[in-house]
């Protein structure tokens, strides 16, 4: 669990830092206070999948391939659920906020989905 951990603090430091730079060459977000509450969904989702993949891995629940589809489907659910509280709050400077978030949600979901995935073969071949 501690090196999954750290391997997330690590690449949410490197998106965040290279989306901040960005920043000024994309269309800004209106509060700007957004940015932080985009990172802050993702990192509190991510914190979800990683406690679902080490009690996984610790109690053999169920396979890796319902845990995925499980740990998916919540982290669809609750950024789903930011993007409607976010139209919600600020109906008329939403669009440029979602945006950003979509696409760092889905730059987030491919890159766990590789991790996990490559981690899931690495733990199976050493069973083997």
């Amino acid at each position: 669990m501690m090196k999954d951990s750290l391997w997330s603090i690590g690449f949410f430091i490197l998106l965040i830092s290279l989306h901040y730079l960005l920043l000024p060459f994309l269309p800004s977000m209106e509060p700007s206070s957004n940015f932080v509450l985009i990172y802050a969904c993702l990192i509190a989702v991510n914190a979800i999948g990683i406690t679902l993949f080490y009690f996984q891995d610790k109690l053999s629940l169920m396979p890796f391939a319902g845990m995925f589809l499980v740990f998916t489907t919540i982290q669809l659910l609750a950024c789903m659920s930011f993007a409607l509280a976010i139209k919600m709050l600020y109906p008329e400077n939403a669009k440029i906020t979602l945006i950003h978030f979509v696409v760092a949600f889905f730059i987030v979901l491919a890159v766990q989905s590789i991790y996990l995935i490559k981690k899931q073969s690495k733990s199976s071949t050493s069973l083997e």
